[in-house]
């Protein structure tokens, strides 16, 4: 099987996370940007689907990240923390 065109890659030109996905902050997941059109909110559900980036421990290491990108005192440094793009996700 070859690669499905309908597969978000974070390295394809033109890709941005908020494009495509919002984070449910209370559970971790994530979820098509109701923003967005319809094709991108469907590449988007594909790729989750695709690659289970909904599975309860992925969700469960969005929310620690989250959390160690926010923690008021000793916060991760940006450049050194996993899940970077959620920076921009929450000042947005």
């Amino acid at each position: 099987a070859g690669f499905d065109e309908r597969l978000l890659k974070p390295d394809e030109p033109g890709y941005h996370f908020e494009r495509y996905f919002i984070v449910d902050f209370a559970t971790g997941a994530l979820e098509p940007n109701p923003a967005a059109s319809e094709a991108d909110r469907s590449r988007a559900e594909y790729t989750v689907r695709a690659f289970g980036l909904n599975a309860p421990d992925r969700a469960r290491q969005r929310l620690r990240a989250c959390d160690d990108l926010t923690r008021p005192s000793d916060p991760v440094p940006r450049e050194e923390a996993a899940y970077r793009f959620m920076l921009d996700a929450l000042s947005g």
